[in-house]
């Protein structure tokens, strides 16, 4: 059996080792090293992550709080389109009607912990949404706005990203109807 590819390696690494109350979600693409950080990082309730977006201080008042970008006027109409149809096509296939599956988010470590993340694509937030949401956990939405993009291209429209996506769903509409 092989290695789990690097983003749910790191996933599951920062998972198993969250000590607060909060787990932090987030994987930034593409990033500068230096202000990378890990796909999960923890928080005691009464911290603000640096990470943790808006929703920072809404920590603790649901099991998630989902960022979502409040002004998308900053990104390209290409990349608009491509998330908005992410998100309707999730919302439709899983009976959700969430904003943004692909933010900063902020769970709280013993739910997160309970789920399965089974992809390694840029679908693995909405795989983890869709199971908590599906299983009841309260969650909140909360706005956050964001800067344009500094410098270079986005790697997640590759036509290998798109496949991989599209495959995590496939599996997770099996996984939730089961």
């Amino acid at each position: 059996m092989t290695a789990a590819p690097t983003r749910l390696r790191r996933l599951r690494r920062g998972r198993a080792a969250a000590a607060g109350d909060i787990a932090v979600s987030d994987i930034m693409q593409g990033a500068p090293e230096k202000a990378r950080r890990s796909p999960v990082a923890t928080t005691r309730r009464e911290e603000s992550p640096g990470s943790g977006g808006q929703g920072a201080g809404r920590a603790g008042t649901a099991d998630v709080v989902i960022n979502y970008i409040s002004n998308t006027a900053v990104r390209g109409w290409r990349r608009r389109l491509v998330s908005r149809s992410f998100v309707a096509l999730v919302n439709m296939l899983f009976g959700l009607s969430l904003r943004y599956y692909n933010g900063t988010v902020l769970h709280r470590t013993a739910i997160i912990r309970s789920v399965t993340i089974e992809t390694d694509s840029f679908a693995y937030q909405a795989e983890a949404l869709v199971k908590l949401l599906r299983r009841g956990h309260s969650h909140v939405e909360v706005g956050t706005p964001i800067g344009p993009r500094v410098g270079g291209r986005t790697k997640a429209f590759r036509l290998r990203n798109a496949i991989d996506v599209a495959r995590a769903l496939c599996r997770l509409v099996v996984d939730v109807r089961r």
